[in-house]
């Protein structure tokens, strides 16, 4: 199985315990040349799947960002999000 396709696995098993608006974006990777590993969570349950994450993974961090309302000037307005982090 490609990278891409255990990702987009990850992904379909997080979605079912999790609920349907979990997304596990792999943003750094070891496997793709980084230093380290770099995964944002985000969704209505985004600390749990964190947290397990954090269990499951030796020297795992967490730590979570804070995104702002963004305004785009043409009445799209993004309303603002909280995401997961986590680092290996």
């Amino acid at each position: 199985m490609s990278l891409a396709n255990t990702i987009t696995a990850i992904n379909a098993s997080a979605k079912k315990v999790y609920g349907s608006d979990i997304r596990i974006l792999v943003a750094r990777a070891v496997a793709f040349g980084n230093d380290d590993n770099l995964v944002i969570v985000s969704g209505k349950n985004h600390r749990a799947v964190a947290a397990d994450l954090v269990r499951s993974t030796p020297g795992a961090k967490v730590s979570e960002e804070h995104h702002p309302e963004m305004n785009w000037g043409d009445g799209d307005v993004r309303q603002a999000y909280t995401t997961s982090v986590v680092t290996f």
